[in-house]
C-alpha cells in the first residue's frame, strides 16, 4: 500500500521517518491510550506521538476481523503517509479523510491494486441524496472538530461526513476522468499544488474549486452516484 499511496499522491518532500505502528491486543488499553475523544475509533494516526495506533477486534470470525483490520490499517496508514508526504502540513478533512476511506477499497491481492466501492458508505450517501441533504460547499470548508462531531458526539452525522468524503474522492478519481464535458479531474492536483505553495488548506480548497460552477458540479456528482452505468464504468477505471 505504501507504493500505492506514492502513486496516488506523490510526496512533496523527502520521507525518511520510521512509520511506527502500535497494535493493541486489549480494547480497554487502546481506549485509554487514544483518550475519550477518539475512543469510538478502530484506529488513529497520532501525529503528536508519530504513531499509527490500531485497536483489537473481538467481534466476528477470524476472516471478518482480518478484513476489517486491513481496511483500518489502509485508512490510518494513509493519514500517516500524507502527514510526511506534505512535510507535516495540515490538510483539509474532505481531502484527508476522503482519501483515507477511498483506499479502504483497495484489493492488494492484485498487482495494480484496484479500488472498489464500499457498500456501507455508498448506502449512506444514497440516503443523503434521496433526502436532498447534501451540502458539498459547506462540507469542503468543514474543520476536523465538526467532521468528527467532537462537540456533539453525533455518530450519524460523523458517518455521513465519512460517506460524503469518500463519495467525493471516489467521483473525482474514478468518475470525473471519464467525463469529457468537464475538467473536474484536475481538482485534486490543483489542491495539492496550492497546499504545498500556501501551506493553507482552506486556501488550497478555494484554489482547487476556483472557476467551478457549484451547481453544475453538485449536479454531476449526484448524476454519477445515481447512475449504475457510470458507476460500473468507473469501477473498472484504474488511474
Amino acid at each position: 500500500m505504501r507504493s500505492y499511496y506514492e502513486q496516488l499522491i506523490a510526496p512533496r518532500s523527502a520521507m525518511d521517518a520510521v512509520s511506527l505502528v502500535r497494535v493493541f491486543g486489549d480494547d480497554a488499553a487502546y481506549k485509554d491510550y487514544v483518550g475519550e475523544q477518539f475512543s469510538w475509533t478502530g484506529g488513529v494516526w497520532m501525529p503528536s506521538k508519530r504513531e499509527l495506533v490500531i485497536r483489537s477486534f473481538e467481534w466476528g470470525d477470524e476472516l471478518d476481523r482480518r478484513a476489517r483490520m486491513a481496511q483500518i490499517v489502509y485508512h490510518e496508514a494513509f493519514h500517516q503517509y500524507l502527514f510526511y508526504a506534505f512535510d507535516m502540513i495540515s490538510t483539509s478533512p474532505w481531502y484527508n479523510e476522503g482519501h483515507a476511506v477511498y483506499v479502504e477499497g483497495a484489493d492488494t491481492r492484485r498487482q495494480e491494486i484496484p479500488i472498489a466501492e464500499l457498500a456501507q458508505h455508498e448506502a449512506i450517501l444514497q440516503d443523503m441524496i434521496q433526502r436532498n441533504s447534501l451540502d458539498l460547499w459547506r462540507f469542503l470548508y468543514m474543520d476536523y472538530d465538526e467532521f468528527y462531531q467532537h462537540q456533539t458526539g453525533d455518530a450519524v452525522k460523523r458517518a455521513e461526513h465519512y460517506a460524503l468524503g469518500w463519495g467525493l474522492i471516489y467521483y473525482l478519481r474514478k468518475g470525473a476522468p471519464l467525463e469529457s464535458e468537464n475538467t473536474y479531474e484536475q481538482i485534486l492536483n490543483r489542491y495539492a499544488e496550492s497546499l504545498w505553495k500556501t501551506r493553507d488548506p482552506e486556501e488550497a480548497t478555494r484554489f482547487a474549486f476556483d472557476g467551478v460552477d457549484t451547481k453544475a458540479f453538485a449536479d454531476a456528482f449526484v448524476s454519477f452516484w445515481t447512475s449504475s452505468a457510470r458507476r460500473h464504468r468507473a469501477e473498472r477505471y484504474h488511474e
